[in-house]
């Protein structure tokens, strides 16, 4: 895992933030960029264990994630999440 992702996840959330509030604070813009860098960790790490899981488990039924999580799906994810 990569600083640009979580530097991603934190200006978007940050953006996001001002999209719902255009007189957000500097210290709602701070946390919600905590938020945001945090929240690129967690999700991240979400994926990875979800390999691990189907790794582990060998289910036909569900395929393992392929584990190659980079800025591009980072983008994606939080573009979604704040589209208007």
């Amino acid at each position: 895992m990569g600083i640009l992702e979580e530097v991603i996840g934190a200006v978007v959330a940050v953006e996001g933030v001002k999209k719902l509030d255009p007189n957000a604070s500097i210290f709602t813009e701070g946390i919600a960029a905590i938020a945001g860098y945090k929240g690129v960790e967690e999700i991240i790490e979400h994926l990875e264990n979800k390999e691990d899981e189907g790794k582990e488990g060998n289910n036909p039924q569900q395929p393992a994630c392929s584990g190659q999580v980079n800025s591009d799906t980072t983008i994606g994810l939080f573009a979604a999440m704040f589209r208007s």
